[in-house]
């Protein structure tokens, strides 16, 4: 804006690749004295003036000035959409402009995946944000659309050389001040309840949730026939199976905390909890057989329950993370430890009962199984990653160093009882299994971005140590792997719009180790 000589010049220069365009809804033509407002258009801009002395003018009731950008622009290296210009998210949360991401599938209920089934990756301002991953809906939800700039969405390689899709999203600015979330959803298939709590001060951020959700599968029911011609006694057999269905009343809790060392360099934790209460299941079978001449043989049910008395998963993980650049344009640096334990105990009761017979032989109650199992999984993993650009080149070495603990064990009890002129007995049988694994995969890459096209090389170093022991069977084995698998992937954008990749890597298949082991049941024959 500028005055000279009492006239007064706006000046709207249009930006590149902007159209601009003015529409004049109402005109009257009114006196007013010494006030005239007056349009001049010069190309390749506008100017507006305003002159103090005339005596008739023009009054425009209203006069809308709209810019046209584009909201998705695609670049060798990502596809960017632009969400500050898209004027449709105005009053909508930022889950809105998530479902308008490219190369997601982003549906109401909080369901998200990739088109091509890579895993997902969130980022903030290029840092890594654990709350997402956990629970990606309700912390969009509790965000205006209006804070974010834009999202970045990218196809690299992780820290183990397996392709990934990494989704970045960009704020206008520093997040603070505290939102939060409760909500209820009601489907055919389960009920969730919960909150979202969210604040952040100064340096320090902090997130909380938990959510109960009692989910439960509908009743099933089967029905199966089955004739035998060459079998005169049972010449036709009927069953049908009825299934009352999985039921669980889920619990998950997950908490994060975060500390702003300094505005490029960030330390967090990330805890959580999944909680299933008295996850159950019953289904009955009966089953009946005919002889040739259509007269029955046998009517016989089989009851089956399980339950499991505890089915939890817990996770912990401590992050550092360092950024070179604003959104981690020039690299970053990050370590983290994560620990991953999952104890499950379960039991199966099954019981046959005939219930109508020809043959005095058969007897009731003939056939009862129960089975206890318990199983546990313990992760150790850490992370490191370290990633540096230089002008158009990009350097990125990355470790992965994971300690795995497992172990099941299986006790079944089956107590037969097919001769009333018999006594009954009951046959136990237990079975025990652990297995240990040091696993470590480095990965070391280098890429090349200029302009319109996008070079990535690099190759996965893998080495494992197995080792598993039967207790009961006094059994032990172990067997190691190593592994060099490359990768390569070039990516060239035409014209802003459209992008070719093409990419190509070596894949890895390793047998499990219980397949690698020699050992022969000693009370089997042969």
């Amino acid at each position: 804006m500028v005055q000279s000589n009492g006239i007064t010049l706006i000046h709207v220069a249009p930006m590149p690749q902007t159209s601009i365009k003015i529409s004049i809804m109402k005109t009257d033509f009114i006196h007013v004295k010494r006030y005239t407002i007056l349009f001049l258009l010069f190309l390749p801009s506008i100017c507006v003036a305003q002159s103090q002395d005339s005596i008739m003018s023009k009054w425009l009731n209203e006069a809308i000035v709209s810019g046209k950008r584009p909201l998705y622009t695609t670049r060798s290296d990502a596809m960017i959409y632009n969400v500050s210009s898209d004027s449709s998210l105005i009053g909508k949360n930022s889950y809105e402009a998530f479902r308008n991401a490219p190369l997601l599938n982003v549906e109401r209920n909080g369901t998200v995946r990739s088109v091509g089934g890579w895993p997902i990756e969130y980022l903030v301002n290029g840092a890594q944000d654990q709350s997402l991953s956990g629970n990606v809906h309700d912390v969009l939800e509790t965000l205006d659309s209006k804070y974010l700039k834009r999202i970045e969405v990218r196809i690299i390689r992780n820290m183990s050389g397996q392709e990934t899709l990494q989704v970045n999203f960009v704020t206008k600015g520093r997040l603070l001040g505290y939102r939060g979330l409760g909500s209820s959803t009601l489907s055919d298939a389960s009920w969730r309840n919960g909150a979202y709590l969210f604040t952040k001060h100064r340096k320090f951020g902090f997130s909380f949730s938990y959510y109960n959700t009692w989910m439960w599968s509908h009743d099933n029911k089967q029905k199966l026939e089955e004739w035998r011609y060459a079998n005169q006694d049972l010449y036709y057999t009927g069953r049908e199976t009825k299934e009352s269905g999985y039921k669980v009343d889920l619990n998950n809790l997950e908490m994060n905390l975060s500390y702003e060392i300094t505005p490029l360099k960030l330390l967090s934790v990330f805890a959580s909890a999944m909680l299933k209460s008295n996850p159950h299941s019953k289904s009955t079978t009966d089953s009946h057989a005919e002889n040739a001449a259509a007269v029955q043989t046998y009517r016989y049910k089989y009851e089956q329950d399980y339950k499991a008395d505890r089915d939890a998963e817990y996770n912990v993980s401590l992050d550092y993370e360092q950024l070179f650049g604003e959104n981690a344009e020039r690299g970053k640096f990050f370590i983290g430890y994560d620990f991953y334990y999952r104890p499950v105990k379960t039991h199966t009761f099954g019981a046959f009962s005939s219930l109508e017979y020809v043959k005095p032989s058969y007897v009731k109650d003939f056939f009862n199984n129960q089975e206890r199992t318990s199983r546990y999984e313990k992760w150790h993993t850490l992370n490191v990653l370290y990633r540096r650009k230089f002008h158009s080149h990009q350097f990125l070495v990355g470790e992965v160093l994971r300690y795995r603990d497992e172990g099941n064990g299986v006790s079944q009890d089956q107590s037969y009882n097919f001769d009333p002129n018999t006594v009954p007995y009951t046959k136990t049988d237990r079975s025990e299994y652990k297995y240990w694994q040091l696993s470590n995969e480095l990965n070391a890459g280098y890429g090349y971005t200029k302009d319109k096209i996008s070079l990535n090389a690099g190759t996965t170093y893998v080495f494992m140590r197995n080792f598993s022991k039967q207790p009961l069977l006094k059994n032990s084995f172990s067997a190691n792997h190593q592994l060099i698998t490359p990768h390569a992937d070039v990516t060239y954008a035409l014209n802003g719009k459209t992008s070719f990749r093409l990419s190509y890597a070596m894949g890895r298949q390793v047998p499990d180790i219980k397949a690698l082991n020699p050992y022969v049941y000693t009370n089997v024959p042969g």
